[in-house]
């Protein structure tokens, strides 16, 4: 993501590639010695280079191929970017919506976040501002847990789990369903 530009829409472009990695050369130094890794990958001792700045740094691994036949754009993503600062400022106009819906789609992804997100600052930020406004959407929430999408049930136990469950509604609605 942070290589993309913006495009005059507004909107960020991604392509989502399938690779063929092979042997993968595994580096965590924080200031790799790229001349090195190169030369390693093109004299057939590794396919591909993971450049791991989850260990190193705390953000993200890269992978690096070097012969474009490994490579197979398999999704163009178009997206918009959404910065902690708005993220938190929209949970705390949930309340507002009146699209309920939105909102809860809203939150279901605000807790997917901070539940896997590697900024200590963002997995708590989240969840203070999903617990201002749980009254919003915590009936919703609980609806989600007997969605068919086992992916969704997961999110809203981990929502949950954010949220503070003070009001009577919400918490006999979850005994309901025990």
């Amino acid at each position: 993501d942070e290589y993309a530009e913006i495009g005059r829409d507004g909107l960020y472009g991604m392509l989502l590639c399938r690779a063929l990695l092979g042997r993968i050369l595994v580096d965590t130094q924080r200031y790799p010695d790229v001349p090195e890794l190169v030369e390693k990958c093109r004299a057939g001792s590794y396919d591909s280079v993971c450049g791991d700045r989850w260990k190193a740094v705390g953000t993200f691994r890269e992978f690096v191929v070097y012969d474009g036949n490994q490579v197979y754009p398999a999704y163009i993503i178009r997206y918009r970017r959404v910065f902690l600062e708005r993220l938190v400022s929209l949970l705390r106009q949930v309340d507002t919506w009146v699209d309920s819906g939105a909102a809860l789609h809203l939150v279901l992804y605000a807790a997917r976040i901070a539940e896997n997100h590697p900024n200590p600052t963002v997995r708590t930020n989240i969840p203070i501002a999903l617990r201002t406004h749980a009254h919003k959407v915590g009936l919703s929430v609980v609806d989600c847990l007997s969605d068919v999408s086992k992916v969704v049930r997961r999110v809203a136990a981990v929502a949950l789990g954010m949220l503070s469950l003070d009001s009577e509604e919400v918490v006999s609605k979850l005994i309901e369903r025990m």
